[in-house]
């Protein structure tokens, strides 16, 4: 499972094959998203517990990009509250918004 519990270049890895995954479907071109390029994967870890802050914020730069949030800000400003370590070069979206 790609986040927290990952190494970044084996988090950034599994979300890269998923995304290829989805992208390579039949019938994909189709999509708006996948022929404009918008396909974003969200890893689990940042949708419950601890990191829900760093998946809602992702969540809401990726449907609204013209909005001004930094999801790793957010991230990186609640850790902070709780006193935990910032995990430098954690994957929670791929690819990078």
């Amino acid at each position: 499972m790609p986040g927290w519990s990952m190494e970044d270049s084996a988090g950034a890895k599994k979300l890269k094959e998923i995304r290829n995954n989805i992208l390579s479907r039949p019938g994909g071109t189709k999509i708006p998203a996948i022929s404009d390029d918008l396909v974003y994967v969200l890893s689990v870890d940042a949708t419950v517990g601890p990191d829900l802050p760093v998946g809602i914020a992702s969540l809401a730069k990726i449907l609204h990009p013209e909005i001004d949030i930094d999801p790793d800000l957010v991230y990186k400003e609640y850790l902070e509250f709780l006193d935990v370590s910032w995990p430098e070069g954690r994957s929670f979206v791929y690819p990078k918004i």
